[in-house]
């Protein structure tokens, strides 16, 4: 993973993900920036040899919470 900054949600709009709809529904639905917490994205860049350069937002507070808010940005952005 590398660059570490927050997202800026989109200024066309807003709206809200539901929890079982981020996976496979996170492209029809608008993206308003925050998590499930409520709490702004962090934008991140993959290193993975499965996923290099692709970039995703979590929730900030990943690996002290239950949030488990997750997306690729190439599938908000449709």
């Amino acid at each position: 993973m590398s660059r570490r900054r927050l997202f800026t949600p989109p200024s066309n709009g807003t709206g809200s993900v539901s929890r079982s709809s981020i996976s496979k529904r996170v492209h029809d639905r608008k993206f308003n920036g925050r998590c499930f917490c409520g709490l702004g994205v962090t934008l991140l860049q993959s290193g993975t040899a499965m996923n290099p350069g692709r970039w995703f937002v979590r929730c900030p507070n990943w690996k002290n919470s239950d949030c488990n808010f997750f997306a690729w940005v190439d599938e908000i952005e449709g």
